[in-house]
C-alpha cells in the first residue's frame, strides 16, 4: 500500500436554514390573511396593503440570504493506494473509499489539476456513510503531486488514466 499527502480542495454545498424559512412562511401567511381580512372589512387602503407587501419583501430577502452559496475549502488529503483507493481529508473529517475493481474510469485534467474517478464508492462524512453507485468523484491535486499518484494507480488498477488536456 502506498501513501501520499496532497494539497487538495473539497466542494461544499451550503445548507439552508429550514427553521428560519418555516417561521418566515408562517409569518407571511398570517400577515397576508390578516391583510386580506382588513381589506375586505374596510376597503383597499395603503395601510391595509402595505403590511402584505412589506412582509413578502422581507421574507423573500431573508429567504434568499439564508440559502447561502456553495464554496471550496482547501484541505490536506491522505491518499492510500492498494487494494482500495482511500482518500482521507484531515480537517473536514471526510473519507472516500473506492475498491479498485469498482473503478470504471480515471481521467486527469492538467488545466483543472484534478483526477476524476467514476465508479462505486463509499463516502463517510462526519461518521455517516453513504454508498454512491456509478458516480463520479473529483480529487483536486496540487501541481506536480499527480505524477507519483498516477503511477501508483497504474500499478494497482487495470484501468488506465486518460489525460484530458494533453
Amino acid at each position: 500500500m502506498e501513501k501520499f499527502f496532497i494539497k487538495s480542495k473539497i466542494y461544499k454545498t451550503a445548507k439552508t436554514n429550514k427553521i428560519v424559512i418555516i417561521i418566515l412562511s408562517v409569518c407571511v401567511i398570517i400577515t397576508s390573511i390578516l391583510g386580506i381580512i382588513s381589506i375586505l372589512t374596510s376597503g383597499v387602503k395603503i395601510g391595509n396593503v402595505s403590511p402584505i407587501i412589506i412582509s413578502l419583501a422581507i421574507a423573500f430577502g431573508i429567504k434568499k440570504k439564508s440559502k447561502g452559496s456553495s464554496y471550496y475549502i482547501f484541505d490536506m488529503a491522505t491518499v492510500l493506494v492498494g487494494q482500495e483507493l482511500r482518500i482521507e481529508y484531515i480537517q473536514d473529517n471526510l473519507i472516500i473509499v473506492f475498491q479498485m475493481n469498482d473503478i470504471v474510469s480515471i481521467q486527469y485534467s492538467d488545466k483543472l489539476q484534478c483526477l476524476r474517478f467514476v465508479g462505486d464508492y463509499a463516502k463517510t462524512d462526519n461518521g455517516k456513510t453513504t454508498l454512491k453507485k456509478a458516480s463520479e468523484y473529483l480529487l483536486y491535486v496540487g501541481s506536480g503531486e499527480e505524477i507519483e499518484l498516477i503511477d501508483a494507480l497504474h500499478r494497482y488498477t487495470p484501468v488506465k488514466v486518460e489525460f484530458m488536456d494533453r
